[in-house]
């Protein structure tokens, strides 16, 4: 519930995310590919009881990809 009055309430969810890493030993650095939210779900990243405005739900990113460079020390 996101009320007091628990008459509001958040749906349950679940997303579905991936990473893989591959490192480059002679070279010092991982390469990363990263998915978060791959099924691209709508839900409420965080919450707020009792907001005055009755804005309880703020929503999460919906699908993203990431991708980079780690340097390892």
């Amino acid at each position: 519930f996101v009320n007091s009055a628990n008459t509001d309430r958040n749906r349950a969810w679940a997303t579905l995310g991936l990473r893989s890493e591959w490192a480059l030993s002679r070279a010092g650095v991982t390469l990363f590919a990263e998915g978060r939210n791959l099924t691209n779900t709508q839900y409420a990243a965080t919450v707020q009881v009792d907001n005055a405005a009755r804005q309880y739900l703020e929503p999460a990113d919906g699908r993203s990809i990431y991708a980079g460079l780690k340097v390892n020390r």
